[in-house]
């Protein structure tokens, strides 16, 4: 995942450039989950996984989330709860969230729309 958040800020970077724009992106890890919350799908309802989760997220950037523009990349999507909680806590630290991206979405498809 990282190889692929650095190509993306490079590429990013690449058409500010040409844009002519005076904006740059850069990578880092900004979250990470305590050792003992299980992943969202080992928790059997939605609000215990979205609680567990919640508790669980602590920033790890070195610079303040306060206005920073943020998108957000994971490698997978089973129910959608981590990037939810992901979204909810980076904007809670004043974060502006502009994408959430993933490689690959395995939700069931309920027909119910979800926004982040």
């Amino acid at each position: 995942m990282y190889s692929l958040a650095r190509r993306v800020s490079k590429t990013l970077n690449t058409y500010a450039k040409i844009q002519g724009d005076k904006w740059s992106t850069h990578v880092c890890s900004a979250l990470t989950m305590k050792a003992h919350v299980h992943k969202a799908v080992t928790a059997s309802a939605r609000g215990q996984r979205m609680h567990r989760l919640d508790e669980g997220l602590r920033l790890t950037a070195n610079h303040s989330m306060n206005n920073a523009s943020v998108i957000v990349l994971d490698d997978i999507v089973t129910t959608g709860s981590t990037m939810r909680a992901c979204v909810r806590f980076l904007r809670a630290q004043g974060a502006n969230i502009y994408a959430v991206c993933c490689l690959a979405d395995v939700r069931d498809n309920d027909g119910e729309e979800h926004t982040f």
